[in-house]
């Protein structure tokens, strides 16, 4: 039997490594406090780009937690309109 678990969102990560540089982690939240790490990129783009595809995929909600505390739920409609433009920082 497959063990479903109840997503809730994907977050962006922003993680100090050992050595001093950052990485950007892209978590899989559920159960209310558990999550999956799921990828580790160094560029913010491609991380957020990989959290926002999986986001959609799963129709849960995008949290960018790249700013210490300072977390904001991504307004997915915006982002869209933005990628299209082609104009992601």
């Amino acid at each position: 039997m497959a063990n479903h678990k109840n997503y809730q969102y994907v977050s962006v990560f922003h993680q100090p490594t050992i050595g001093g540089e950052y990485i950007f982690e892209v978590n899989l939240w559920y159960d209310n406090n558990k999550h999956f790490e799921l990828y580790e990129e160094h560029d913010y783009k491609e991380a957020f780009l990989i959290g926002f595809d999986l986001s959609e995929q799963l129709n849960i909600d995008l949290l960018d937690a790249t700013e210490p505390n300072n977390f904001k739920w991504v307004d997915k409609d915006n982002w869209k309109t933005t990628m299209a433009k082609g104009s992601i920082e």
